[in-house]
């Protein structure tokens, strides 16, 4: 039998799980669209759907499964009953902070959703024991320890802060300790393992939010590189070695230390024209060269593409062509958030002292021919 890591990506609409070997490739994937009876509680039917993913994998007799990793979409906000409010949902910022305070809560993914469920919700939010970031809920559920999952120390500040915490009247004991990407998040539960048919106490691992994922298991790890996340949405992001603000870009820092990451972000994107979605990268990625050079960075000829929409090779054709681009795929497969969480595995398995190691050396980019 073949060692395997057990990876999962919960998607907006969708989630997708996958069997990677211990060299890296793809053994078996398989994706479920989300069972969302009830929008506001999507993040209770989570742990169903990968169950109903997991039971439609094929190969896995072939597979000896020696760990697992989650990841999912972010900022998301889950409470222990399974209330959501994703991402995407507008949840605008209260005007009952100064401004001198507004600067806490502007700048965090997290706590405008946090207040508007504390707001809205306020039932569940005081009934609720822990508050959590997305993914994280899930491995509640299957290993019963509460944790938030921090990419790296920087993000703190975009998470959430003692302070601001204060500031928004939010106790900071709802709020799990922060751990980082390829901790071990626990063994698998007794009744879990039943359920999803896995290996008892079979150890898991944190991923972390999708988009941080995608850059690890693209191999986004060297200044001017360029991973194209593209599914419910398409997020353009390039590896840099300093901050850099621009107009319509954002600049986060990378899971990588003493890296950063600026994104071109082009929401409901699957819902453009072929050639609408093209024109919109291809000029951020105009605009995005002119930058760096100003700032004597120069932009990789390689993008990597990731994400459902990276399985059309139309759209990949005429991406390379618009964009003047190769177009690569990591280990010849498009799910680089399945990729980023072998890496985080692997991590917490001891094989490689950080996720930079696991990336460099597991990932490689495989030019495609259209």
């Amino acid at each position: 039998m073949t060692d395997c890591i057990l990876a999962a990506d919960i998607g907006t609409t969708s989630l997708k799980i996958g069997l990677i070997s211990m060299k890296g490739d793809l053994v078996s994937l398989a994706t479920a669209r989300n069972l969302q009876k009830d929008a506001r509680f999507c993040g209770s039917n989570w742990l169903q759907t990968l169950r109903f993913a997991f039971n439609k994998l094929k190969n896995k007799s072939e597979c000896n499964i020696v760990g697992m990793c989650i990841s999912g979409n972010g900022p998301t906000v889950v409470t222990e009953n399974g209330l959501t409010i994703r991402w995407d949902e507008e949840t605008p910022i209260l005007d009952d902070f100064s401004e001198k305070d507004n600067p806490l809560i502007k700048f965090s993914l997290f706590l405008p959703k946090i207040l508007h469920l504390k707001n809205n919700f306020p039932k569940e939010f005081e009934k609720s024991k822990f508050i959590f970031s997305g993914p994280e809920y899930v491995l509640y559920q299957l290993t019963g320890n509460p944790i938030t999952i921090l990419p790296e120390n920087r993000y703190e500040s975009a998470y959430w802060t003692d302070e601001a915490l204060k500031l928004c009247e939010i106790p900071t004991e709802k709020m799990p300790p922060f751990v980082e990407i390829g901790d071990f998040a626990g063994n698998l539960l007794p009744e879990q393992s039943k359920m999803l048919d896995l290996p008892k106490n079979l150890p898991i691992f944190c991923g972390g939010p999708d988009f941080v994922m995608a850059i690890i298991g693209s191999g986004t790890n060297s200044v001017g590189d360029i991973v194209d996340r593209c599914g419910t949405s398409e997020g353009i992001n390039i590896c840099i070695n300093k901050q850099i603000f621009a107009e319509g870009f954002r600049t986060l820092p990378s899971p990588f230390p003493n890296l950063w990451n600026i994104s071109l972000l082009i929401p409901n994107s699957n819902k453009m024209t072929k050639d609408g979605r093209v024109e919109v990268a291809a000029t951020g990625i105009k605009k995005i060269k002119s930058i760096l050079q100003e700032n004597n960075i120069i932009l990789s000829d390689v993008m990597v593409v990731s994400g459902g929409q990276g399985k059309d090779n139309y759209l990949n054709k005429i991406k390379a062509q618009k964009m003047n681009l190769k177009i690569a795929k990591a280990n010849n497969c498009v799910h680089a958030e399945l990729l980023g969480d072998f890496c985080a595995a692997l991590k917490g398995m001891g094989y490689f002292d950080s996720i930079l190691d696991a990336s460099k050396k597991c990932i490689k980019k495989v030019i495609q021919n259209y």
